[in-house]
């Protein structure tokens, strides 16, 4: 049987990443008021390492505590949305958001703190799933999607 590390060995590459980090994600509960209901706040950690929260949409519910790998990737883009953004104006309208809300600019600064935070103290997160293969749940992404990856 192959592993799926053999078929995509962006996976692979993706896992040494991270455990050469000795990362760690945890899911935590949002408020009910929050600004969308597909937000997940992810809990980003490391032994001797201050923990970091960063806010994620996710539409497809696919944050998994079992799944570490499908958890960075989904840090990956919402760190993608937050350095392509000019202003809080756009990267609420990239992310189906409500640009008028109050709440706006504070979740948006707090995404910003939190991705600077992480390059900081962890580098950028490897580039593993083309936007095409997330977009049709192909190739990588549905392998991903499919796996139980958590170290």
């Amino acid at each position: 049987m192959t592993s799926v590390f053999e078929t995509y060995p962006e996976l692979k590459r993706l896992h040494d990443w991270a455990a050469d980090r000795s990362l760690s994600v945890t899911i935590e509960a949002t408020d009910a008021d929050r600004i969308s209901v597909d937000a997940r706040i992810l809990k980003i950690e490391s032994p001797g390492k201050p923990a970091i929260k960063l806010t994620v949409f996710d539409e497809y519910n696919d944050a998994r505590q079992d799944n570490l790998l499908l958890c960075l990737c989904l840090i990956a883009m919402e760190f993608g949305e937050l350095g392509d953004a000019a202003d809080a104006r756009s990267w609420a309208r990239a992310n189906s958001l409500d640009e008028r809300s109050d709440q706006i600019d504070d979740a948006h600064l707090a995404g910003v703190s939190a991705r600077a935070a992480f390059v900081e103290t962890y580098g950028k997160i490897p580039d593993t799933i083309s936007d095409y293969d997330w977009s049709l749940n192909a190739g990588a992404a549905q392998a991903l999607r499919a796996a139980t990856t958590r170290r």
